[in-house]
């Protein structure tokens, strides 16, 4: 078991006694040699007695009471409070000082350095010292929180204010990012040690919004504004996955003639074509359909609900949009919306997206042999 440790006075005050009764020791031996008379034998030891009381008075004036100041100023050293200039008549003392305000003075250049580091790169900071009831924050951690006023110690209940303002909207794994309420992105990094607690909060809205610009570059058709087929794929796949899904329907359109028109008005017609005929499919999202542009001239759809009477009203609806649309072409010229389509059916025709999408492509492929194939439904 680990000793407590003794204060300073009480050593002196053991050792004061160890004078004296060495002292009188000393007395009563050079008594046995010399047989004092009885008065100076008195003197004798109580000139022992104040040997032993003076040591301890010239112990606590010149180490103990310096000493009891420079602990209390040590326990009142912060980051704000430079340790002040004692006096003091032991040496060794001062050197203790000095050396105290040299570290205290070092810590200071490193924090200024750290700081001037973190503003330098924009990033809010803050740090919490156990024990302490407020929390420092820079300036730019209370812009981020869009919080007026400078950087500074703050009451903890203040500062767990601002912590809530960026946690407690939205995560987003991915981006490992928080959301905030003005649809600022933010990183949050935090580390806890055993005596403090430290953070950094960065905005990263630009690089949340370069991702989702790769992302958009990835996966939507530029001409069409619909997913790709490689996003498509992805996405119905995950849908398709889901146990909770009863019935789903994988439908494919190709749309007739365009070739002609690029042909015959050329491809900014064309395009203006394909523009329209998905508009048209997009009315799908509506009720919670996936639509992509497959290829040049073919488009894809799942549509998914409780049962084909909740779908097949929807597929009817745009095939008969599609039907009665014109296109508008160059020099006042008008093109009839003209698509062939197949549909399968999840689970009946299939459970796999791939496999659907062969069963979709047959059916699109027999309807293409029949008269008003947008009256067909499989």
């Amino acid at each position: 078991m680990k000793k407590k440790p003794l204060p300073f006075s009480a050593w002196l005050a053991m050792i004061s006694a160890a004078v004296a009764l060495f002292l009188v020791i000393v007395v009563i031996i050079l008594n046995a040699f010399f047989d004092f008379a009885s008065t100076p034998l008195s003197l004798l030891l109580v000139f022992a007695v104040l040997a032993g009381g003076l040591v301890l008075l010239a112990g606590e004036t010149l180490v103990g009471r310096p000493l009891g100041k420079l602990l209390s100023e040590l326990r009142s050293v912060s980051l704000e409070t430079r340790p002040q200039a004692s006096f003091a008549r032991v040496k060794e003392m001062r050197a203790i000082y000095r050396a105290v305000r040299a570290l205290w003075l070092q810590s200071q250049k490193l924090t200024s350095c750290l700081f001037s580091t973190i503003e330098t790169y924009s990033t809010g900071f803050f740090y919490h010292l156990d024990g302490e009831d407020r929390v420092y924050v820079n300036q730019k951690f209370r812009e981020i929180c869009d919080e007026e006023g400078e950087g500074g110690f703050v009451p903890m209940a203040e500062f767990e204010r601002m912590h809530k303002k960026v946690t407690a909207l939205y995560y987003h794994a991915e981006y490992r990012a928080y959301l905030l309420e003005d649809f600022r992105w933010v990183r949050l990094h935090t580390n806890r040690h055993k005596n403090f607690f430290f953070g950094l909060l960065y905005d990263i809205t630009g690089e949340v919004n370069a991702i989702k610009k790769i992302e958009r570059d990835r996966d939507i058709d530029p001409l069409t504004g619909l997913y790709n087929r490689f996003a498509f794929t992805n996405l119905a796949a995950n849908i398709l996955n889901d146990n909770s899904i009863k019935t789903a329907a994988v439908v494919m359109w190709d749309i007739d003639k365009l070739k002609g028109i690029n042909d015959t008005y050329g491809h900014d017609n064309g395009d203006r074509y394909l523009r329209e005929f998905a508009t048209a499919l997009k009315t799908l999202e509506d009720y919670g359909g996936l639509i992509a542009r497959r290829s040049g001239d073919e488009f894809l759809a799942l549509v998914y609900g409780d049962d084909r009477e909740q779908i097949e009203p929807l597929i009817a609806g745009i095939n008969d949009t599609i039907e009665a649309m014109t296109v508008s072409l160059d020099n006042d010229a008008v093109a009839k919306m003209q698509a062939s389509y197949g549909v399968a059916w999840y689970p009946e025709d299939g459970t796999a997206l791939e496999e659907l999408i062969k069963r979709a492509d047959a059916a699109l492929y027999k309807n293409k042999q029949r008269p008003n194939v947008m009256n067909k439904t499989s």
